[in-house]
């Protein structure tokens, strides 16, 4: 799985993303996608057995960070506890002035619970930087 992920990143670095950055209009939905997956993959999930959703937009994640308060995490990335409402930005000043879109990973099988289950990661929609992550306990 790891060779795998390794070659998908690898192609998309050098094959997707400059065309990408080149033609002006920023990456594309699966771009993005791709990206955040390999990010997951990385950090230790598998996302074959994970839901993926881009959240278009950003609109979801708005709505969570204001009704149910931004989760309290370090500014690198990690396992986060509930926080006060606000906004992503305020808490992650990483994302401020960034064009990023956010994906979010969740187990599948919803009476598993499983801590740190529920993965949100900010990638720019620039350049394909990983911005940011949070995994939420």
């Amino acid at each position: 799985m790891k060779k795998k992920s390794l070659i998908s990143l690898l192609c998309l670095m050098f094959l997707v993303l400059p065309l990408s950055y080149c033609s002006g209009q920023g990456l594309s939905k699966e771009e993005i996608i791709q990206l955040a997956i390999v990010k997951a993959n990385e950090l230790g999930y598998d996302t074959e057995e994970m839901d993926v959703f881009y959240d278009e937009g950003n609109t979801e994640l708005q709505k969570i960070f204001l009704r149910e308060g931004v989760p309290a995490c370090d500014e690198e990335g990690g396992e986060c506890l509930q926080g006060q409402p606000g906004t992503p930005e305020e808490k992650y000043p990483s994302l401020v002035n960034r064009n990023y879109q956010n994906v979010y990973f969740r187990t599948r099988d919803e009476k598993e619970v499983v801590l740190g289950a529920d993965l949100w990661i900010f990638v720019d929609k620039d350049i394909g930087e990983i911005i940011n992550w949070m995994s939420v306990k």
